[in-house]
């Protein structure tokens, strides 16, 4: 599949004036084993591209690449048109910012920003006041004489970040920074981050195998596997149009129902067309695109699950593409809601049901709907 990297966010040819990091056919090896395979990609300057994908699939080794901290055995690293593939790590302008935050627990925060600043050629004033900018930029200003060591584990992501802009880095780097947080607490830091780097219009780079941080923070998602970008696009565009089952698979999409499976589910001529239009081998399904087909079931687990945002007693958007027979395997109380599991053909599918009916007890039969606006055909 041939990927298009040389495109703005917007969507249009990039330009000399919107030279930012370009990386094209780079390469990395340990040994006999490619862990990083001829990628090229393009980010305009102050936009975020995260590098989104499993574990071992090579994000984490072709940003060190980026950065220098790896050898490349071919392709280049640039930046604003100038070649950087054999300038050294610290001459390349690039921050970085790690999950660990490498912050020095016995220096006060103040004092690990001002360490990122230390032969630059500043002078004392100049450093005071830029480590007084940063720590009102990320929100630590009544602990800048703290020891890192007294920090929470966000207020030393904070304090990693602003050490990391401190000396005005054209490129950050982001090295899976949140992994080690809980998720209530890395949910803020996705916050902090996307407004802070908004702020400063730093161009960035954010390795993550978690697809709520990639969609947050990025303007483009390139998601990898084996080494190589799969695909390579806008947030909307990858979660609307995977390019693949294995893309799908990793965003959580399932179960995926291929032609013979359709042929067995009731009124499904919505899903043929849209295998027949896209050449696709399976249908994939959301988490979400399994409902009640009862409308009076319908109406009330929508009313009961989703009060924050419509109107109980609303139907839900969308019509229904295909109806089936589900066999119940499981339910559990959820807010409002049962919680229901059920075996859809050879598939496990899960639902909601409203609690002002009976809790549905397995091996009971319920007729669901599958719905067209949260369905994708996959090649």
């Amino acid at each position: 599949m041939e990927i298009n990297s040389k495109l703005r966010p917007d969507g249009e040819n990039m330009g000399p004036e919107d030279l930012g990091l370009e990386v094209r056919d780079l390469t990395v090896k340990y040994g006999s084993l490619t862990a990083v395979n001829q990628v090229s990609f393009t980010v305009a300057p102050g936009h975020m591209l995260a590098l989104l994908g499993p574990s071992g699939c090579g994000k984490s080794s072709l940003l060190r690449a980026i950065a220098g901290l790896e050898p490349a055995v071919s392709g280049t690293v640039s930046f604003g048109g100038e070649d950087l593939s054999r300038t050294p790590t610290h001459r390349r302008g690039f921050g970085m910012m790690f999950q660990d935050g490498q912050l020095f627990p016995s220096r006060t925060v103040a004092g690990n920003i001002a360490y990122g600043l230390h032969g630059l050629g500043w002078s004392k004033q100049q450093q005071q006041e830029r480590v007084a900018e940063l720590i009102d930029l990320v929100g630590l200003s009544s602990m800048a004489d703290r020891d890192i060591a007294t920090l929470s584990g966000g207020q030393a992501q904070r304090a990693a970040l602003a050490r990391s802009l401190a000396p005005n880095p054209r490129c950050l780097l982001f090295d899976e920074p949140l992994s080690a947080l809980d998720r209530g607490l890395r949910e803020r830091m996705v916050s902090v981050i996307g407004e802070i780097m908004q702020t400063t219009g730093t161009t960035g780079v954010y390795v993550t195998h978690d697809q709520d941080e990639a969609f947050a923070l990025a303007d483009q998602i390139a998601m990898m596997n084996q080494g190589k970008i799969v695909q390579l696009a806008s947030p909307a565009q990858l979660w609307l149009q995977p390019a693949d089952r294995t893309v799908a698979e990793f965003l959580g999409y399932g179960p995926f129902l291929d032609r013979t499976e359709i042929t067995q589910l009731e009124a499904a001529k919505p899903l043929q067309e849209l295998l027949d239009r896209n050449g696709g081998r399976w249908i994939a399904l959301e988490p979400a695109a399994v409902e009640l087909a009862d409308p009076h079931f319908r109406s009330q687990a929508a009313g009961l699950a989703d009060s924050a945002t419509q109107p109980a007693g609303t139907e839900p958007a969308g019509k229904p593409a295909a109806t089936i027979e589900v066999m119940v395997t499981a339910a559990k109380a959820g807010r409002g809601v049962w919680d229901v599991d059920a075996k859809m053909l050879a598939h496990q599918v899960s639902f909601t049901a409203p609690m002002s009916q009976p809790k549905p007890q397995p091996g009971q039969l319920l007729k669901v709907q599958i719905r067209e606006d949260r369905i994708v055909a996959i090649k």
